[in-house]
């Protein structure tokens, strides 16, 4: 098809859905409905009108931009959570409309590989107007080869949200919900210096805001050196040195200095276990000098071809974004996906963990587990059902909930 003829096809669909939109948009109130305001009415318009236009205008492969492959996704979902506050008592649900508008923008070379993501998404409340918000996440991952021996890689992560995103994001939460902004960055170089011998050397930074007076903001810096050795194909051993300045504000500064022995080894091609142990050298904010174990263990892998799965223990005195006071913290995971059918996939999470506070003597605890199940409707088309758990137990009962959350959604990848 001649591509002017194909345009114009496109804009006679398209011209009575913008007339039609103008018209709906002239008509929202300026005092909201429902007692939603017209701000964040229009906001979700505007998500769905964008997802509506592209999904006429483009066909189920990617679009391609000079050199890069670009993947635009939409998705509409409903969920029920029973404690959206996160307390103990006095908890309130709710219904929440999520509107996700997604993208994904990929380039390769032979020797540079870059992934740019970002998710968009407006969540509206039925009864609880004021945790209407709008959150952004936003990811970037890119590797190289300069040379033969020498490789650099880069990533950063932007989240601006409201509520925790994982269960090692609510084990370390504080009290409740609130607006927080968080970026991580980290810069990698490797060098093979020998046949079995290689280098890495990392910086990282993170930075976490909180919108939040009694939660402190923090910085991160970090540089790593890691020292490889290969004495077989199915084995890379590997020495660690880790130096970590956190900055509390307020609350002062901590840093570390950790040493680390560790193991990857390969049992098939797709299935290996990771493992290290060593010691953290911490200075606490209140100028405490500590030396404490560092230890984790992990078995990674594809066990068949339909099925993928993690399972991990750690344990360390670990300082989370949230607060400078150290805790002797361990934890216990596992996940599974599953290609059950052609069209049907399940995933499966469960997450333990605990933690005993050095300076306050609190001690939380915390389970998290999670199923979900998808299905390709069409090609491009795909719903999906999710029911997540959250336990929260603590010495201080203001930092203790129970929540149930069930997700029904339906997204479509242009």
């Amino acid at each position: 098809m001649d591509k002017n003829m194909h345009y114009k096809d496109h804009r006679k669909t398209l011209e009575p859905l913008q007339a039609s939109a103008c018209r709906i948009y002239k008509k929202i109130p300026h005092t909201g409905v429902w007692g939603i305001s017209p701000r964040i009415l229009r906001k979700a318009f505007y998500l769905v009108l964008v997802s509506c236009m592209v999904m006429i205008t483009n066909t189920a492969s990617a679009l391609k931009i000079a050199d890069f492959d670009v993947d635009i996704t939409g998705k509409v979902g409903e969920r029920f959570d029973d404690n959206v506050t996160y307390v103990k008592d006095g908890e309130k649900d709710d219904f929440i409309t999520d509107l996700d508008a997604g993208f994904d923008i990929k380039r390769r070379t032979k020797t540079w590989d870059m992934d740019l993501t970002g998710t968009l998404r407006q969540d509206i409340y039925v009864n609880n107007n004021s945790f209407n918000n709008f959150s952004q996440d936003v990811g970037l991952d890119a590797a190289g080869e300069l040379t033969k021996y020498d490789r650099i890689t880069v990533s950063d992560s932007f989240l601006h949200a409201e509520e925790p995103r994982s269960f090692e994001d609510e084990s370390g939460n504080e009290e409740g919900r609130y607006d927080y902004y968080r970026n991580n960055f980290n810069f990698g170089y490797s060098r093979d210096i020998a046949r079995q011998f290689s280098i890495d050397l990392g910086y990282a930074n993170g930075i976490f805001i909180p919108d939040k007076t009694d939660i402190s903001d923090s910085y991160l810096n970090s540089g790593r050196v890691v020292l490889n050795y290969l004495p077989n194909t199915a084995t890379i051993l590997y020495c660690i040195y880790d130096f970590t300045h956190r900055h509390f504000e307020p609350g002062g500064d901590s840093p570390t200095h950790s040493t680390l022995g560790g193991i990857r080894r390969y049992f098939t091609e797709t299935v290996y276990f990771d493992g290290y142990a060593g010691a953290d050298f911490i200075r606490t904010t209140d100028k405490k000098d500590l030396t404490k174990l560092n230890l984790m263990g992990s078995v990674t892998g594809e066990f068949s071809e339909k099925t993928k799965a993690v399972i991990k223990f750690d344990k360390k005195f670990n300082q989370t974004y949230y607060s400078g006071d150290v805790s002797d913290f361990w934890s216990v995971s596992g996940s599974v996906s599953s290609n059950v059918l052609k069209r049907v996939n399940i995933d499966a999470s469960v997450y333990f963990s605990r933690g005993e506070y050095e300076g306050n003597g609190r001690t939380d605890n915390f389970f998290g587990s999670n199923m979900g199940l998808s299905y390709d409707l069409m090609e491009n088309v795909k719903a999906s059902l999710s029911y997540n758990f959250s336990l929260k137990d603590s010495d201080e009962g203001t930092n203790e909930y129970v929540k149930n959350v069930i997700s029904a959604g339906v997204g479509y990848r242009f």
